[in-house]
């Protein structure tokens, strides 16, 4: 973690830090709390500062660091939230990422059922340029598509029109913002785009032949598709 502390809680943060990457948990652990108390009784903008700081470098997938459950709670989310009500974009965006670092339990409890995708529109309805709340809401979609896929071969989890209307607001939305969102999106919706149409495609044509050989037989390249041979 490169994050260099405000110097009114440095002595108790890099105790904390060094405790903790020597693998001593039940010290860390009360070092934290130490850490925590320091910052609700230094000055609070500072705090904020730096709160925000580990927000963009942790709360990342499968980020090496990880903001321990006491200091999220009780110094970061109600930061988060504050940013919500007053419309902050990037906490909003913060908030979006928790729920992908194992904070959506605490997060639901704060701000109740609002959906990623909701927070991510209320975000760029107040910052329509802002590069991570596009790639977030991009992604957003591309991840619901993949949840409706999910069972696939067999079956699609979702209604095919749900996944239709997700398609069409998604492909309006990826077009209008192509040039700032990552490449590796771009490809996920692609990708089931794709697939939803080839699914729809089979389902019309009402073949008795299962949705994973229709695949093999128009040389369709999905993740579970095996080569299958039929006698004439």
């Amino acid at each position: 973690m490169n994050i260099v502390p405000p110097k009114e809680i440095e002595i108790e943060w890099f105790k904390y830090i060094q405790l903790r990457d020597s693998g001593l948990k039940k010290q860390a652990n009360k070092a934290l709390l130490t850490v925590i108390s320091a910052i609700h009784n230094s000055d609070q903008e500072k705090m904020k500062e730096f709160l925000l700081s580990l927000c963009d470098e942790c709360l990342v997938s499968f980020s090496e660091q990880r903001i321990q459950q006491p200091l999220y709670v009780k110094c970061i989310l109600p930061i988060l939230v504050e940013g919500l009500k007053n419309g902050s974009v990037p906490e909003i965006t913060y908030l979006v990422r928790s729920n992908a670092c194992g904070f959506s339990n605490e997060v639901f409890k704060e701000i109740g059922d609002i959906t990623e995708e909701d927070l991510l529109k209320k975000a760029l309805e107040i910052d329509p340029s802002n590069i991570e709340a596009i790639n977030l809401l991009a992604n957003d979609y591309v991840q619901a598509l993949d949840f409706g896929a999910h069972h696939l071969p067999e079956s699609l989890i979702v209604e095919l029109s749900y996944a239709k209307r997700v398609l069409s607001e998604s492909a309006e939305f990826i077009l209008r913002n192509r040039d700032c969102i990552n490449e590796s999106i771009l490809q996920g919706h692609k990708y089931y785009s794709f697939l939803y149409s080839d699914y729809e495609t089979w389902e019309s044509e009402k073949k008795e032949i299962t949705f994973s050989e229709w695949c093999s037989l128009n040389k369709r390249e999905y993740s579970w598709v095996t080569t299958v041979n039929y006698e004439k």
